[in-house]
């Protein structure tokens, strides 16, 4: 017999002012890693095929940004359900292709800005 899946959503363990304390930690955490790093290990490889930290980088810019707007989160959604595909993989390949021109530095001071959400 199989177990039925609950779909409910889940409760936080957090409240949420607790939760955006902790993640503004975490994004000063991210913010410092990236201004640490060394022109040398931008273009290192990471535990995903074909994207160096810069990519990696650029995503979680991507996700940030995203996450902090919902007018921006509506945009990447339909940006990448229009390119097709898996979502997430068009998601996540639209925030790499739309910060290819920003530099390490750019990407962590831009970060750095990013609020934590709506």
């Amino acid at each position: 017999m199989t177990a039925a899946l609950d779909t409910r959503p889940r409760t936080s363990a957090l409240d949420r002012d607790t939760a955006m304390e902790l993640a503004g930690t975490e994004y000063e955490r991210v913010v410092a890693l990236f201004e640490g790093l060394s022109a040398q290990d931008w273009t290192k490889p990471t535990d995903c095929p074909g994207w160096d930290v810069r990519a990696m980088a650029a995503h979680m810019l991507g996700m940030a940004e995203m996450s902090a707007s919902i007018r921006e989160s509506l945009r990447q959604v339909k940006a990448a359900e229009k390119s097709g595909g898996v979502f997430i993989d068009a998601l996540t390949a639209l925030q790499v292709c739309e910060r290819t021109d920003m530099g390490p530095a750019a990407i962590a001071a831009r970060y750095a800005e990013v609020p934590l959400g709506p």
